[in-house]
């Protein structure tokens, strides 16, 4: 529930700076790809969380960085380290549920691009020093065993300015 574990992409503006970066129809992957690098290189100055971020990254983005070349053709990225050093993060983590994943907005359609966050400023919490509830019961109707295991959980960004999240708007430009 998005009301107990608020997801970083769309919290705040108090925690997180969002960018949207605006792309024609007509440009290729790789001119999108460079224009979240730029935008990721100057947005990191915003950041203001706890030491370096880590990038998630959609596993489509992902490729579209590693696709990149050079003006003598060879990819500009040969490593995942190589692409996160550029971008200033401690890493890259490739996160598969970011593909297509979008956000609809006065009739404007958001695709998420990158989320840089170091996740010593995300606070979990559970109610009960995090204690678990087991129930068990036999359902003489369909002679079965049924278990439940229940607890209750939350989770936030504490920290403000402590993640950047980019995402992408598609435009036809005539």
């Amino acid at each position: 529930n998005p009301l107990n574990i608020r997801p970083i992409w769309g919290d705040d503006a108090l925690y997180v700076t969002n960018t949207v970066i605006e792309v024609a129809t007509a440009e290729t992957d790789e001119d999108q790809a460079k224009k979240l690098i730029d935008e990721i290189i100057k947005q990191r100055k915003n950041y203001k969380g706890s030491g370096r971020p880590v990038a998630y990254l959609g596993t489509d983005v992902l490729t579209m960085f590693r696709l990149i070349k050079d003006s003598q053709g060879y990819r500009r990225y040969k490593t995942d380290q190589e692409l996160a050093d550029d971008l200033r993060a401690a890493k890259i983590v490739e996160v598969e549920l970011f593909d297509g994943l979008s956000r609809t907005d006065a009739s404007k359609t958001y695709y998420l691009g990158a989320v840089l966050v170091n996740l010593m400023d995300y606070t979990l919490g559970a109610d009960k020093g995090g204690e678990v509830t087991n129930f068990e019961d036999f359902d003489i109707d369909f002679n079965k065993h049924k278990y439940l295991i229940e607890t209750r959980v939350s989770g936030a960004l504490t920290k403000p300015k402590s993640a950047l999240t980019f995402e992408f708007n598609k435009v036809t430009k005539g």
